[in-house]
């Protein structure tokens, strides 16, 4: 009894993380593409916290409103249940947390600290010919994008299940 109730709980959990996985994608779209115009916009340089952290918010505004929908109604498959108080307020404070917490800190950290992994996929942009499409600035900002979505990403598909999504918050 207990491997079967394992196995069933195996197989649910890779196709929720594997639907998942495939409205991360289309969030990363909605959030780079935010983000990219923010930037042409405001003209951010890697060395502009506040510039950064202002364009990396108004983009994960408009992934984090497409995660809720998505993940809702996708994902969790959570549409039967009404939207309550409850539900809107811990997928915020979740969200939050994800996008304007670890995405803002791990994206700065890694924008201005890790000079060595900048370097490093820049040094790919370079040997792929593709340096005079993509400036060193852009790569340095993406690079830490790269690492702060997918620390905000383990934390949001732990914490919506565990809090928003969940039977018990129905």
């Amino acid at each position: 009894m207990k491997n079967h109730i394992e196995k069933v709980l195996r197989r649910v959990f890779k196709k929720r993380f594997a639907r998942f996985f495939a409205v991360g994608i289309w969030n990363t779209i909605v959030d780079l593409s935010v983000l990219t115009l923010m930037i042409k916009i405001l003209d951010v340089q890697a060395d502009q916290t506040l510039k950064l952290i202002l364009a990396n918010s108004v983009s994960a505004t408009a992934s984090m409103t497409s995660s809720f929908l998505l993940n809702r109604f996708f994902v969790f498959r959570d549409g039967g249940n009404p939207i309550h108080g409850k539900k809107i307020a811990t997928f915020i404070v979740v969200s939050l947390i994800g996008a304007y917490g670890i995405n803002n800190t791990v994206l700065n950290l890694v924008v201005l600290h890790a000079d060595w992994l900048h370097n490093f996929t820049y040094s790919i942009v370079q040997t792929l010919s593709l340096d005079s499409i993509f400036s060193k600035n852009f790569v340095t900002i993406f690079t830490g994008k790269a690492v702060a979505g997918l620390s905000s990403m383990l934390w949001s598909f732990w914490a919506y299940g565990k809090f928003v999504f969940s039977k018990d918050n129905g």
